[in-house]
């Protein structure tokens, strides 16, 4: 049996994707990992918006939201985008992931 490796995006290249975004090139971002693991916002700031999520999943890429003490709730739109949740709040999370996604 030979072991597999996930290989998450590092904080810098994600930035750079968020940067791309708000000049309206983020088709040109690219995520050379596997998997992308993010909080909705970092210091106030959007992270995770609608057309970073859509180019993540264009590259075929998993997305692990982080929901911690910070997160007030989850967009409804992001539930059909994800792939898992890392969580402190797993009763707050299965709660906001039982209502119906649009």
């Amino acid at each position: 049996i030979e072991p597999m490796w996930a290989y998450g995006i590092d904080p810098p290249s994600l930035d750079r994707a968020v940067m791309m975004e708000q000049l309206r090139i983020e088709t040109l971002a690219s995520f050379p990992a596997d998997v992308v693991i993010s909080e909705l916002t970092r210091n106030g700031n959007v992270i995770l918006s609608q057309p970073i999520v859509s180019e993540i999943k264009r590259q075929k890429k998993r997305l692990i939201l982080i929901i911690d003490a910070t997160t007030p709730t989850i967009p409804k739109w992001i539930l059909s985008y994800i792939d898992g949740v890392m969580t402190d709040r797993p009763a707050w999370g299965v709660e906001q992931f039982r209502s119906p996604a649009p």
